[in-house]
C-alpha cells in the first residue's frame, strides 16, 4: 500500500510540473503575439507598425497563386484577390498548373475586367519536381515585383490583407508569416481543424518571433525575391510534394527579418475539409514536411508535444490509481481553465466555440499529434486532394 502510495504521488509530482511547463511553453508563445514593435495599425489612413507610420504608396508587389482544376474555387475567392484595398502598384499571377477543367476560361473571363490579373498556363512538368513548387517556381521568375505575396485559390483575402503585407516591406522584413483560421461549419471536425490551426499557428509565430522561425502557412505568407534566392529557392526541395511554404521558411536564420500578420482584419479565411477522411489524407500530406525539418526544429517540437502528451499520461495513470483523487481534477480543471484564458486572450476569428469545446479539443489535437503525424513519414499523397482543391 505504500508503495502504491508513492507511486501515485510521484505521478502527481510529474503531472503538475508537465502541465506548468506545457503552460509557460505556450503563454511564452502566445505572448509574443502582444509585442507592440510588430502590431500593425491603421488610425486615420496613417498606417504603422507600433509607433513607426509608414509609406506604402511606393511599395509593388505581386500576388502569386498556383492552382490545379480549381475553377469554381478561382471563380468564387479571385475577386477577393483582385479588390484589394491598396493605394501601390501590385499585379495577381495565377499559375494553373496543367488543370483540365474551366480554370483558363474563368481566368480569361475576369482578365476582360482586370488588367493586373497574368496567367501562367502550365501543360507540362519537368522531371525532378512536383506540381505546386513547380508552377510557384515559374510565377516567382514571371513576377514584375520583388516583393512576392502567396495564397490559395481556396481562400478568401480580407480587403486589406495587401496593404498589411506592403506595409511589413516597407518596414524592412525579407520574410512575412500571416495566419490563416478555417471557414467555421456545424461538426466536430470543423472544430477540431479549426483549434489545430491555431495552436499550430501559436507554435509558429511565436517560435519566430523568437528567432527560431520553422513554417509558416502558403495561403497567408510573403517574402522578397531576393530572401528566396538565398535560401536556395525551391531546388533542394523541388521532388518533396509539400513544403513549398514551411521547408522554405525552415530554412530562414536568426539573422533574417521577419514581420507578421496577426490581427483579425488581416486574417485570410479558408475552406476546410469536410471530410474525417479527406482531412486525415490532407494533414499526413502537410505533416510529411516536417519530416525534413532541421534538427533543432524538430527538437523543439517534440519538446512541446512531449510535455502535452506526458500531462495527459500522467492524469490517467493518477486517476486509474485513484479516480476520485482531488489533486489530479484539481490540476485537470487549472490547466483547461489557464488554456482557454490564453486562448481568449489572442486574436482569431470566430474564436467563441473552440473556447467553449477547448477542453476536449485539446485532447483530440493530442491525439492527431501522436497517432497522425507519425503516418506522414511513410505515406507520400498527391498534389490534388479528393473534393478538388488545390494543396
Amino acid at each position: 500500500m505504500h508503495g502504491r502510495n508513492r507511486y501515485l504521488a510521484a505521478m502527481l509530482i510529474v503531472l503538475f510540473i508537465a502541465a506548468a511547463m506545457h503552460l509557460a511553453v505556450l503563454a511564452m508563445l502566445a505572448w509574443q503575439w502582444t509585442m507592440d514593435n510588430e502590431q500593425l495599425t491603421i488610425d486615420n489612413q496613417q498606417l504603422s507598425i507600433g509607433h513607426c507610420p509608414l509609406s506604402i504608396v511606393n511599395c509593388q508587389l505581386s500576388i502569386v497563386v498556383a492552382a490545379r482544376d480549381e475553377a469554381e474555387n478561382l471563380k468564387r475567392f479571385l475577386p477577393s484577390v483582385l479588390g484589394q484595398v491598396f493605394e501601390g502598384a501590385y499585379e495577381v499571377i495565377v499559375a494553373l498548373d496543367r488543370c483540365t477543367d474551366g480554370s483558363a476560361q474563368v481566368i480569361a473571363d475576369m482578365q476582360a475586367q482586370h488588367p493586373r490579373l497574368r496567367v501562367l498556363h502550365i501543360d507540362a512538368l519537368p522531371e525532378g519536381w512536383t506540381g505546386k513548387k513547380h508552377a510557384l517556381h515559374l510565377a516567382i521568375q514571371a513576377a514584375r515585383y520583388d516583393c512576392l505575396a502567396f495564397t490559395d485559390a481556396d481562400c478568401e483575402l480580407p480587403p486589406r490583407w495587401l496593404e498589411g503585407m506592403a506595409a511589413q516591406f516597407a518596414a524592412g522584413n525579407d520574410l512575412v508569416l500571416g495566419v490563416s483560421p478555417y471557414v467555421a461549419a456545424p461538426g466536430l471536425l470543423n472544430l477540431l481543424i479549426r483549434y489545430e490551426t491555431w495552436i499550430t499557428a501559436i507554435l509558429y509565430v511565436g517560435l519566430a518571433r523568437l528567432k527560431m522561425p520553422y513554417m509558416a502557412v502558403g495561403r497567408s505568407l510573403g517574402y522578397r525575391k531576393a530572401w528566396f534566392q538565398k535560401v536556395g529557392g525551391f531546388l533542394p526541395i523541388a521532388d518533396r510534394l509539400s513544403g513549398d511554404d514551411d521547408l522554405l521558411v525552415n530554412r530562414a536564420t536568426s539573422s533574417d527579418k521577419i514581420g507578421f500578420l496577426l490581427g483579425v482584419d488581416y486574417q485570410v479565411l479558408s475552406l476546410p475539409q469536410t471530410r474525417w477522411g479527406s482531412w486525415r489524407r490532407q494533414k499526413i500530406r502537410h505533416g510529411s514536411a516536417g519530416t525534413a525539418y532541421k534538427p533543432s526544429s524538430l527538437l523543439i517540437l517534440s519538446a512541446i508535444h512531449g510535455l502535452h502528451l506526458i500531462f495527459y499520461l500522467s492524469l490517467i495513470v493518477v486517476l486509474c490509481l485513484q479516480l476520485t483523487n482531488p489533486w489530479a481534477w484539481a490540476a485537470y480543471l487549472l490547466r483547461c481553465s489557464a488554456m482557454i484564458g490564453l486562448l481568449s486572450a489572442l486574436p482569431w476569428r470566430d474564436k467563441a466555440k473552440l473556447l467553449l469545446t477547448c477542453p476536449l479539443l485539446d485532447m483530440l489535437y493530442l491525439g492527431y499529434i501522436v497517432l497522425l503525424l507519425p503516418a506522414a513519414a511513410f505515406i507520400q499523397p498527391k498534389w490534388k486532394n479528393t473534393h478538388g482543391g488545390s494543396v
